[in-house]
């Protein structure tokens, strides 16, 4: 019986000690949230390691690469790049975006380096740059379009009005952040000059053409005219 007893204890006490040190670990590691935390902290690395795949340079033509070149796209809300069949690199977080609803009207550069867009709030709607290289965002005007100029170097756009309000032709200077109104078209009480069509013809040169209206409607009051700018000098050049 002492033998028998001899043999026993020890593992009696080893028993207890095992319950209470598993006790322990319950009430104090919690397994379920250890799963957890290392659920995510593997879901953010493998965030991590998308956002740090290096993008395989793509090569420019001198005509210039378009958006769906380099796979460029909206998707919830954010701007993304395609590096493979199932993986994206974000290039603009809509967290970034003040009010987004919708992005609109996404151009790429003809060098390819920068996006120009629309984001659609509530009120009223902003025309933002991103370069691509240094990661910068920028939220410039509201607007309602967004035109690159040959040279990548000057964005053309409309201010972003009602139908009964005068519409002006600015641009933007990518590199000194100016802007520039190339029209500042007035509201006289009775017409409205609105403004349309832009076009670049050359890397300092813009065409666009205006017409009048009256104030209570939108009918056409006058035949529009084209013109042409200087974009540096921000002055008419001729009539076209």
């Amino acid at each position: 019986m002492q033998k028998i007893q001899s043999i026993f204890k020890p593992l009696f006490f080893i028993g207890v000690i095992f319950v209470i040190c598993s006790i322990w670990i319950l009430k104090n590691i919690r397994p379920m949230e250890l799963i957890n935390d290392i659920v995510k902290e593997k879901s953010t690395e493998a965030e991590t390691q998308i956002k740090k795949t290096e993008i395989t340079k793509v090569e420019k033509e001198e005509t210039g690469i378009n958006v769906e070149d380099l796979e460029i796209s909206v998707v919830d809300k954010n701007i993304v790049r395609k590096i493979s069949e199932d993986s994206f690199e974000v290039l603009v977080s809509g967290e970034d975006l003040e009010g987004v609803e919708s992005i609109i009207d996404l151009k790429l550069s003809p060098n390819g380096n920068r996006l120009c867009f629309l984001v659609q709030t509530i009120v009223p709607v902003w025309l933002y740059t991103y370069d691509i290289d240094s990661e910068n965002l920028r939220k410039v005007d509201i607007a309602k379009n967004c035109i690159w100029s040959g040279d990548s170097r000057y964005i053309a756009y409309n201010n972003h009005t009602t139908d009964v309000s005068p519409i002006d032709v600015l641009i933007y200077n990518t590199e000194s952040k100016e802007i520039k109104n190339l029209t500042n078209n007035p509201h006289d009480g009775d017409y409205i000059t609105q403004c349309s069509g832009i076009e670049w013809v050359s890397e300092d040169f813009v065409v666009f053409s205006c017409v009048d209206r009256k104030s209570s409607n939108v009918d056409i009051t006058h035949e529009g005219e084209v013109f042409k700018y200087n974009v540096i000098t921000g002055k008419e050049v001729s009539v076209r």
